[in-house]
């Protein structure tokens, strides 16, 4: 359920009397935000074309987001240069770790931040892993997806021990499909389960190994299949 803001009066600047203030807002009063929002949301319907502030091409409206904070009501960049600034964020492994760690500090209800994770030592961290998961071995990757379609290889942190509060020292990098497959099983019950399959992989390429050397054709030199050739006539 979201908290509910708290609100306090004091005196207003543009309607000239006491109103409402929110803590999302000490500069304008709610009254005069609302009026603000309501004026933005009606003025894309007036417009036809924006231009782009990236690209500085001259679009439909159809291309820009709505976005009631702006003046316009839409943002001012086309959805084509924000949908490139995103792919070019998740492919730079360190905003994607700075985003991270920073939604770490306060997950799993820790909302005074107790035992943060150093974004130093989160880097580090991935450094020793050699960017994988530190369970499957598989390369982690920066793309997570989205929420209705997530990357089962895209990385993330996860609490060692889920009974300790906050990351630090106590966190590690996990592809989407083993943190979410782990959940709150014992971190060392869940890493046994690919180091069982690794052993058993190990296991039968030897197997596989040993057959090979028993179906390989035996080998002649030049005299004996000189030999064989004129038995043969």
């Amino acid at each position: 359920m979201p908290r509910k803001l708290k609100t306090f009066i004091k005196r207003c600047d543009y309607h000239d009397r006491d109103c409402e203030f929110s803590q999302l807002s000490a500069t304008y009063c709610r009254e005069r935000r609302r009026q603000y929002q309501n004026k933005a949301r009606y003025k894309p319907a007036d417009l036809e074309t924006m231009v782009c502030t990236k690209c500085g091409e001259e679009k439909t409206v159809d291309n820009f987001h709505l976005n009631n904070a702006m003046p316009e009501g839409r943002t001012k960049r086309c959805k084509s240069c924000m949908k490139q600034e995103q792919n070019a964020r998740l492919g730079n492994w360190d905003a994607n770790v700075r985003k991270k760690v920073t939604a770490s500090w306060k997950a799993h209800d820790n909302a005074d931040r107790v035992n943060k994770l150093d974004l130093g030592v989160a880097m580090q961290m991935f450094r020793d892993q050699d960017y994988k998961c530190n369970h499957c071995s598989r390369p982690l990757e920066t793309h997570m997806g989205t929420k209705q379609t997530q990357n089962p290889w895209g990385a993330s942190l996860d609490r060692i021990d889920c009974n300790i509060v906050g990351y630090g020292g106590n966190a590690q990098w996990l592809c989407m499909s083993c943190n979410n497959g782990k959940n709150t099983m014992a971190d060392h019950d869940h890493k046994e389960k690919f180091a069982t399959r690794d052993r058993r992989i190990a296991t039968l390429l030897e197997q596989i190994e040993e057959l090979k050397c028993m179906i390989e054709p035996c080998t002649l030199d030049e005299s004996a299949m000189r030999d064989l050739e004129d038995l043969v006539i």
